[in-house]
């Protein structure tokens, strides 16, 4: 505990940090006006690497809270998440002490929770399903599929302050593969990701791929505004929430002057106007293209592997398309209706196949050189994840959006939507065996 004795901390933090070559700090507390912001100042000056999350600052004055958080601190320090500071800045420290317990990389992994007989085999692999959601559990059920994969045991890791239990591998042991990073060889969750899943922070990115977007924040315009009524093309507006996905959380309407009044104020939103010569089918319905993207970060921390898949969905709207309609099932198709590879009565692919691709690795090659995607020590780590196109009747991609979370199907009994050839084949490239194949997935670029 170091005592301030005026607003900025003086030498004695200073004296506290120095001896131990301490180059980053996350700062939380309360009074965010005060003690937070000072503290922020004073280990910015001294050249450290400041963070502060903002779950964990509080104040005594919820409008200052929100002004200090969204506009002053940001000058000091890097504001995270929660779930951002537990997947990869609070748990650096921890990794340390974590890989004191690691056990060796195979061949040589050799953890008492084996079977009788496994000692023989030169590379057995483990992993762990922690329970957290996600793609992890489908994950660890295509690796185990592999002969020399076994299941390691889970236990509770710890609760947060909902009360929602973590798991983590038996003893706190660091596996091949487990859907909590911090316990596995390889990541499955990519660092920075929110850069390309948030909307507000895309639109920095993918300028020129995406339609032109405004920013609604606290119920009012946030930046440029849309142009008025009298003067837009005559097209539906979206009003979506910026950090929901799947269309759960998009209204529609006919002018700009309209989009204020769909908000919720305690929300933020991205406002676009509709392509306006969108690729319809043949008989006039809308359709819009989930086209999915595998990417890597080797274990270098610096360079990224980008594959595109080759076959993706038509999500098709059941009716067909007019201006004027605002209707969510004509105007928000969000429904894998058919595979891009066998879909009838719409001829924009396979021709936007490549599009969508050069499109995909010009946004992630741009979040690579700006430093948005952040490399991870000594480890690999990666993503499945999809984007949203709307193609335009010149041969354009307009890029609406990346999904982190997309719906992965594994079912036999329905070719037409089965991933599971997909996500096998993923797998295969970021952990290779000799039984393994890419598939569909073709190589789309490597960025650093």
């Amino acid at each position: 505990v170091v005592w301030r004795q005026g607003h900025l901390p003086g030498a004695e933090l200073r004296e506290a940090l120095r001896p131990r070559g301490i180059t980053k700090a996350t700062v939380v507390g309360i009074k965010a006006s005060y003690a937070v912001q000072a503290t922020c100042q004073s280990l910015c000056d001294e050249g450290l690497q400041v963070y502060a999350v903002r779950e964990c600052v509080q104040d005594d004055v919820p409008e200052r809270l929100d002004a200090v958080l969204d506009h002053l601190l940001p000058i000091y320090a890097e504001i995270v998440t929660w779930e951002d500071f537990l997947l990869g800045i609070g748990m650096e420290s921890f990794i340390e002490e974590l890989r004191a317990k690691a056990l060796p990389a195979p061949p040589s992994f050799r953890p008492a929770a084996r079977g009788q007989g496994e000692a023989d085999l030169p590379n057995v692999c483990f992993c762990t399903d922690c329970k957290r959601g996600g793609h992890g559990q489908l994950y660890c059920k295509y690796l185990l599929e592999r002969p020399t994969w076994r299941t390691f045991p889970d236990e509770p890791w710890f609760q947060d302050q909902y009360w929602k239990e973590y798991y983590c591998p038996e003893g706190r042991r660091v596996v091949d593969f487990a859907d909590e990073p911090q316990f596995s060889r390889i990541a499955m969750y990519l660092s920075g990701r929110v850069y390309l899943e948030d909307k507000t922070k895309l639109i920095d990115i993918a300028c020129g791929h995406m339609p032109e977007t405004f920013i609604i924040e606290k119920g009012a315009w946030i930046g440029k505004a849309p142009p008025p009524d009298d003067v837009v093309p005559k097209a539906p507006w979206f009003v979506k929430q910026a950090d929901r996905n799947w269309g759960t959380s998009i209204r529609c309407c006919l002018h700009p002057s309209e989009c204020l009044g769909l908000v919720d104020p305690a929300n933020r939103y991205v406002v676009q106007q509709h392509v306006l010569d969108p690729f319809l089918t043949d008989d006039g319905r809308k359709c819009h293209v989930k086209f999915y993207l595998l990417l890597v970060g080797l274990e270098d921390g610096r360079r990224w592997n980008l594959y595109t898949y080759k076959d993706g969905y038509a999500c098709i709207s059941p009716h067909k398309w007019g201006s004027d309609d605002t209707s969510s099932d004509t105007q928000v198709t969000i429904i894998r209706s058919e595979r891009l590879s066998t879909v009838k009565g719409w001829g924009a692919w396979p021709a936007g196949y490549t599009t969508c691709k050069e499109v995909a690795a010009q946004v992630v090659k741009q979040a690579v050189e700006q430093g948005k995607l952040e490399g991870r020590d000594a480890k690999k780590q990666f993503e499945v994840f999809s984007a949203d196109f709307v193609l335009d009747t010149s041969g354009k991609a307009w890029l609406l959006e990346f999904n982190f979370d997309p719906v992965l199907r594994d079912d036999d009994r329905h070719a037409s939507t089965d991933d599971s050839a997909m996500v096998r084949a993923a797998l295969s490239i970021v952990l290779p065996w000799e039984q393994g194949s890419p598939g569909l997935w073709d190589f789309a670029g490597e960025f650093a």
